[in-house]
C-alpha cells in the first residue's frame, strides 16, 4: 500500500513505527480502548480530511478502510458534539467519492 501511494520503501516502517511504540507503551498502562492515539481519537478533522484527500488522490482503495475506522472510533469514543458532527459530514462525503 506505501508503494502504491508512492512512498520511498525507507520511509515505510517509519511510517507506522511511531504509532506502534506509542500504543504499546499506552497498552501497559490503559486498556486497549484508552490506548488508541491518533487523529481520529483527538477528533483531528483537518489531519483526517488530509488522509482521506492523500487516499482519494493516490490509493482510493484505502478509503473503504479508513472509513470503516473512523465509523468505530465515532461509535466508541466520546468526542464533542461538533466535532463528531464534523467526522460524520467528512464520513458522508468521501463514502459518496467511492462510487
Amino acid at each position: 500500500m506505501l508503494t502504491k501511494a508512492e512512498i520511498p520503501k525507507q520511509y515505510h516502517w517509519a511510517a507506522f513505527q511511531g504509532l506502534m511504540e506509542s500504543t504499546i507503551q499506552n497498552l501497559s498502562h490503559h486498556s486497549p480502548a484508552e490506548a488508541l492515539t491518533g487523529p481520529m481519537v483527538r477528533g483531528d478533522v483537518n489531519t483526517i480530511r488530509k488522509h482521506l484527500e492523500f487516499l482519494k488522490e493516490k490509493l482510493p482503495e484505502g478509503i473503504p478502510p479508513y472509513l470503516a475506522l473512523l465509523d468505530s472510533v465515532l461509535e466508541r469514543f466520546p468526542l464533542p458534539g461538533e466535532i463528531k458532527e464534523q467526522l460524520l459530514k467528512l464520513s458522508h462525503e468521501y463514502r459518496n467519492t467511492e462510487r
